[in-house]
């Protein structure tokens, strides 16, 4: 299961209508939401974990939006301004012909396809001719959507909102995201739809409301243990655990590491915004900024 919801914040970048912020600004008291400060000398860089889907009541809290307005870039996973390298990137993985059926084999297939007709609504040319990993990623936003989550209030979008002029840059590309998620094994991804396939409406719903609970009260390392715990639980595979594992938090944490360290300055600090989980455990952000000599703390 973990491998669904964790495709899930990777991709959902991917079909966001930028221009469909929304304006409602209604929302109850902020969360705090797993916000950090890393320091080393003179070069600050605040790191706020994100969800990229949210709800109506979602809102930045006041420390987050003076620190984003006190910082020179705004730094995400992906630049989040380009929709035609988005568009490029999503293009090159439809298949040609049918594909989706012969990934999945026909049991998965009909499952998916009776379970999940909200497919042909995302996808009503090429729902047959998606890859396996896209349509998974689909059926889990879908589940998201069902329970009052929104792309349009994820937490990039708030930052967008509230960013004024400060520029926006990436720290990969759309095409190696998605080169990354179309790498995981087909028997890691036929797994990972099992998994999910087996879990009924409730339990669905309590992982996916305990994982946002989790999310706004902030401390990282709480939710990477507990998202850790989870994946133990729920999927069948530990060698598909940690393949997805690997690929999609593990190997990005050192690479988002590396080339952050392209945008930091002495002069003014910079805002980082990336998914929640790739933040704590001794192989998250955090753990990598502290072996590079920076001090982490809470704002």
């Amino acid at each position: 299961m973990n491998r669904f919801f964790y495709l899930l914040f990777a991709l959902l970048t991917l079909f966001l209508p930028q221009g469909a912020i929304a304006e409602n600004d209604a929302q109850k008291p902020a969360a705090l939401y797993p916000f950090y400060l890393a320091q080393k000398g003179d070069i600050k860089v605040y790191i706020l974990g994100s969800m990229h889907v949210g709800t109506e009541e979602d809102a930045l809290n006041d420390k987050i939006i003076d620190a984003l307005k006190g910082s020179s870039k705004l730094i995400f996973e992906i630049a989040l301004d380009d929709l035609a390298e988005q568009t490029n990137a999503f293009a090159k993985y439809i298949c040609k012909e049918p594909c989706l059926q012969k990934q999945l084999g026909k049991r998965l297939y009909k499952e998916i396809k009776e379970r999940y007709p909200e497919l042909y609504i995302f996808f009503p040319i090429y729902t047959d001719t998606i890859p396996a990993w896209l349509a998974v990623t689909t059926i889990v936003l879908i589940d998201y959507a069902k329970l009052g989550f929104s792309q349009n209030r994820g937490t990039e979008i708030l930052l967008m909102k509230k960013r004024g002029k400060i520029k926006i840059f990436g720290l990969e590309s759309m095409e190696e995201q998605m080169a990354m998620m179309a790498s995981i094994s087909m028997k890691a991804q036929r797994e990972s739809l099992n998994d999910y396939l087996n879990m009924d409406k409730a339990e669905i719903e309590a992982y996916i409301n305990d994982l946002y609970s989790l999310f706004l009260e902030g401390d990282a390392d709480r939710l990477f243990e507990w998202y850790m715990q989870a994946s133990n639980l729920y999927a069948a595979s530990k060698e598909s655990i940690d393949e997805s594992n690997q690929k999609m938090i593990f190997d990005r944490n050192r690479l988002f590491v590396d080339r952050l360290k392209l945008h930091l300055d002495s002069h003014a600090p910079v805002f980082l915004s990336i998914g929640a989980l790739h933040l704590g455990g001794d192989k998250g952000v955090l753990a990598l900024l502290r072996e590079e000599g920076y001090a982490i703390s809470r704002p």
